[in-house]
């Protein structure tokens, strides 16, 4: 697994099972709000990276040197500056996860010599019936949530490895 996933998993480790939950409870059972997950993977990812790193949530579409369509307005999810210089996009329950990879293809709203390497990270909930795990694209990871919200399971692109993570601990912080 490239130093990607490895931030991606020592986030979602981080995340609150309580605050999960609630949330979970408060929309009927269905999985929480992508709003939600993004702020949780905000909180993971700063406490991951090194200092010599930031994450930029919401990054506009207008990343220097981007390639504009007409659909050019949008925010990117996270993007990892540096020398890493990654981009993450969420989306939850499958929804819409190939329009997000496309995002970051030549003529896509993300693609920019700006961002070396990214994923899409779609989270679910464990009853969730969407797309199963054998068609993951290479820049998919697919995180699918126990149903107390203690664990989750990691599906890593075509490869798909899997891991398995108790969530609700401190992050730990990488040397990337």
């Amino acid at each position: 697994i490239g130093c990607v996933f490895d931030l991606i998993l020592q986030a979602v480790q981080s995340f609150e099972p309580k605050m999960l939950v609630d949330c979970h409870n408060d929309r009927g059972g269905r999985i929480p709000k992508e709003t939600v997950i993004q702020h949780l993977l905000l909180r993971g990812l700063m406490s991951s990276m090194t200092i010599h790193r930031e994450v930029v949530p919401e990054m506009p579409a207008r990343l220097s040197n981007c390639v504009m369509t007409a659909k050019g307005k949008g925010e990117l999810d996270f993007y990892i500056n540096g020398s890493l210089k990654w981009g993450i996009e969420l989306v939850s329950d499958g929804t819409n996860t190939t329009e997000h990879l496309q995002r970051f293809q030549p003529g896509g709203k993300y693609f920019t010599p700006n961002i070396l390497d990214y994923r899409v990270v779609d989270f679910r909930s464990d009853s969730s019936k969407k797309r199963k795990t054998d068609v993951l694209d290479e820049f998919e990871v697919q995180v699918r949530f126990s149903q107390s919200y203690t664990k989750a399971t990691l599906w890593f692109g075509k490869s798909k490895q899997q891991v398995t993570v108790d969530i609700g601990g401190p992050a730990k912080q990488l040397t990337v």
